[in-house]
């Protein structure tokens, strides 16, 4: 499993509903996962997404979100693999 983190310095002006329709497109595609849109006290804003396989997040890049283009570039985008997850409801690696 890897995870994508893109890290946005202010907050993306986008459409809400145009973003929510952009999450649930995300959330369908193979291979993912789970996502998070999270905000800091600081303006900063983070999407995490979690994907089976690095292979999976990468075939995103051959993948067109339908109508018009969202506004939102991020500043810094890293992938890391997952070496391990916890939590109660969270099934184990593998």
């Amino acid at each position: 499993m890897v995870v994508r983190i893109a890290t946005f310095l202010k907050r993306p002006d986008v459409d809400p509903k145009r973003h929510e329709e952009f999450r649930r497109w995300i959330g369908e595609q193979p291979g993912c996962v789970a996502g998070y849109h999270v905000a800091g006290a600081d303006g900063r804003v983070l999407s995490l997404s979690f994907w089976e396989s690095r292979e999976a997040l990468l075939a995103l890049k051959s993948r067109i979100f339908p109508g018009p283009p969202l506004a939102m570039k991020p500043d810094e985008v890293t992938v890391y693999d997952v070496e391990a997850v916890f939590g109660p409801h969270v099934p184990p690696l593998g």
